[in-house]
């Protein structure tokens, strides 16, 4: 099911509301209440979107919109030409950072328009848990009111909050993406509106527009990467900005079922999902599973000489670099006393 049109219109004003500098959310409404009549809103969207646009430097669209201005309401131009005159020998000056929806940014208005089209509305009172931790199931949403908080259930069955999720903000992404199980558990702290798109959608914005793909699979690694640390209890008295570390400066590997690891010396790898094989098998040869932890950055945790990892089925590592390795054994004596007890 898609949008109708009175909720893409509805849509759009929520996304104006929650990123009111977004050029490619502004320029529909403002084209919609011009094509319907309500000039007078037109003329206050394209005003502000100026005058917007001029105190960010983002001259050309300030230019842009206070034109339309005078096309809109010719017998009220003395203030907004006056804009226009000084953003005319403003043209070189630099731009500030808008206050953007990400997902949508390396798209034309109807590409962005198309993309938002294809979701669904869908309402979460409060309470209500949305997403279990470990189903099996693959919308992403986008909160466009309301609150929701993500949860991540320990192996002793300990309930940890990780964050709440504000309007604007997405998740389920993981699984549009990769197709796992959910990882953590998603529950509303309050009523909330939801856009809710299926892993077609997804994948049919990152064939469309593989800038905007590679901004939703870089924050796609960066989540995966930090829950796993929330969890891993080599990380737990990891402070917050150092998740953010881990999750920012690693990489994720996607292995099929029979494929071999490309080994490197300067990272060490944890597996987030499936199984790994030590080869060559002999009697006894070891099994990676989840949250286990190699590499050749530590005695403790290298393979023998000449070992091959093949994934036993899908399976994806965290490469976490050799700078943030050296610096958790370094900082963090839980840490360095998890890698010690890992000695076969």
């Amino acid at each position: 099911m898609t949008l109708q049109a009175s909720e893409l219109i509805q849509t759009y004003q929520y996304f104006h509301h929650i990123f009111p500098e977004d050029v490619h959310i502004a320029r529909p409404l403002v084209q919609y209440y011009q094509k319907n009549g309500s000039l007078d809103q037109a003329y206050r969207m394209a005003e502000d979107m100026g005058r917007r646009m001029f105190s960010l430097g983002n001259i050309t669209l300030a230019q842009s919109f206070l034109r339309l201005c005078l096309q809109l309401q010719p017998e009220d131009s003395g203030d907004i030409q006056s804009m226009l005159d000084m953003a005319d020998v403003m043209e070189d000056a630099p731009s500030g950072d808008a206050c953007t929806f990400s997902l949508i940014e390396k798209l034309s208005d109807q590409e962005a328009g198309k993309f938002m089209q294809q979701g669904c509305w869908e309402r979460c009172p409060k309470g209500k848990v949305l997403i279990h931790q470990g189903d099996v199931d693959s919308r992403f949403y986008v909160i466009l009111e309301g609150a929701m908080g993500v949860h991540l259930k320990l192996a002793d069955d300990q309930d940890l909050y990780i964050k709440t999720l504000v309007p604007g903000e997405y998740f389920g992404e993981y699984a549009c993406i990769y197709r796992l199980p959910r990882t953590a558990t998603v529950v509303a702290e309050e009523d909330s509106l939801l856009l809710a798109f299926s892993d077609d959608v997804v994948a049919s914005l990152m064939d469309l527009s593989p800038e905007a793909g590679d901004v939703l699979m870089k924050i796609v690694v960066q989540r995966l990467i930090q829950s796993m640390t929330h969890i891993h209890p080599a990380f737990s008295d990891v402070v917050e900005g150092d998740h953010q570390w881990v999750g920012e400066e690693s990489c994720i590997i996607d292995l099929n079922d029979g494929d071999i690891l490309s080994y490197k010396d300067d990272v060490v790898y944890i597996l987030l999902y499936g199984e790994l094989l030590v080869l060559p098998e002999v009697d006894g040869c070891r099994v990676f599973s989840e949250n286990d932890m190699f590499g050749a950055l530590h005695e403790h945790l290298s393979l023998p000489n000449g070992a091959q990892i093949q994934s036993k089925q899908r399976s994806l590592l965290c490469a976490m670099p050799r700078e943030i390795f050296d610096s958790f054994m370094r900082a963090y004596g839980s840490f360095e006393r998890w890698v010690d007890a890992q000695k076969s």
